[in-house]
């Protein structure tokens, strides 16, 4: 039950994101998830490309968690929106149980009020040692206008906080409500999927991941592969190649240009890789759109 409902809360989060755009990722803040985090990782950090760059920034980064606790205390009242210190607008909805705060959902990706939000960029920029015009150019890339119709959006992230609710009541039945052992390795493993969610554009091999985390690389490439069921390249791979999908649906661009843009050398690999994880080629993929 409980690894049926890890598979079934990351593929709504691949739907949330492959059909209907959203940049969405969830917080928790109490449900036990222990190692069975390492299937949720990627969906533990926000993808938006805005809120990427500001957590290049490791004290930024730290920013954003220290800020968490007030966000959960402002779930006790249900669902909210608003401005994040960045100035990046977002959607908040809480998992609640009971009228526990497990944990909430954000959707990330909109402005409400664009001179608030520039304000904050520049803010940002100063504090954190950002290029504002970076901040200013993936803002406004990455942002839309607030929903006219935010029931939707609540219809879309109700089934998943339910799922969470469920996932936490099945774990809390097997390993008690407390933490489980391994948190601090679910935190060396969270720092690396970070790492790699910000640079897997870039050539990027174990080594680079395991000075970021600050341990060997030997013990970076276990911990990965035995929790994350693949090694360091093979996330890589998937990362360029979920691009590589996008590229080859919404744009017309050339499988050379796309296979440059996702970080490959060689269109030939690419179209390797693109066939190994997804059973087709990219001729073949942009076809069937």
């Amino acid at each position: 039950m409980i690894e049926q409902l890890l598979r079934d809360i990351a593929a709504y989060f691949d739907y949330l994101h492959d059909f209907h755009k959203l940049f969405a990722a969830f917080h928790n803040a109490s449900i036990p998830l222990g190692n069975h985090m390492a299937a949720l990782f990627r969906y533990n950090i926000n993808s938006n490309p805005y809120c990427l760059y500001v957590k290049s920034s490791d004290t930024a980064w730290t920013h954003c968690i220290r800020r968490q606790p007030k966000v959960y205390k402002k779930c006790e009242e249900g669902p909210f929106c608003g401005t994040c210190y960045a100035g990046m607008g977002e959607y908040v909805y809480p998992i609640l149980d009971d009228g526990k705060v497990l944990g909430f959902v954000d959707v990330s990706g909109y402005c409400f009020d664009r001179e608030h939000s520039f304000s904050r960029i520049r803010r940002t920029a100063e504090v954190y040692g950002l290029s504002e015009e970076s901040l200013r150019t993936l803002f406004l890339k990455n942002t839309k206008p607030p929903l006219l119709d935010e029931g939707f959006l609540r219809t879309l992230i109700s089934p998943l906080c339910s799922m969470f609710i469920l996932l936490n009541r099945e774990l809390s039945a097997v390993y008690g409500p407390a933490p489980r052992p391994g948190d601090t390795l679910s935190n060396v493993l969270s720092h690396a999927v970070v790492y790699l969610e910000r640079n897997y554009l870039l050539p990027v091999h174990a080594a680079d991941v395991a000075a970021a985390c600050h341990c060997s690389t030997s013990f970076i490439s276990h911990i990965f592969k035995k929790n994350m069921g693949m090694s360091i390249c093979d996330y890589v791979n998937r990362l360029r190649i979920r691009d590589a999908r996008r590229l080859l649906t919404d744009t017309e661009l050339s499988i050379q240009r796309i296979s440059e843009i996702v970080g490959y050398s060689s269109s030939n690999y690419m179209s390797e890789v693109f066939r190994a994880l997804t059973g087709m080629s990219p001729r073949a993929w942009r076809q069937k759109k």
